[in-house]
């Protein structure tokens, strides 16, 4: 579905967005910022995530998602943060 490709396309792009250089295990064992605002689960992924969707909404103008409509705009969001999220090792 065109729902699918698009949710594939933004994960790729996003599945290392802003990627500090080091590892989750490291984040954790420092209690860097990331580590305790996602609670220590899945620290960088959910910060990727987190990324794409605030760049969306600080430049409206570069959010590709504004035109669909809210059942599919949940549908996208929820695939890329499973797709994100999987890339957890």
């Amino acid at each position: 579905s065109t729902a699918d490709r698009i949710a594939l396309m933004l994960g790729a792009l996003a599945h290392d967005l802003q990627h500090p250089g080091q590892n989750n295990m490291f984040l954790i064992n420092t209690k860097h910022e990331l580590a305790v605002t996602y609670n220590d689960t899945s620290v960088l992924e959910n910060s990727h995530v987190a990324r794409l969707y605030n760049i969306f909404m600080e430049k409206p103008e570069v959010n590709i998602l504004s035109n669909l409509d809210k059942k599919t705009w949940w549908d996208v969001r929820h695939k890329i943060v499973a797709m994100v999220l999987h890339t957890d090792m």
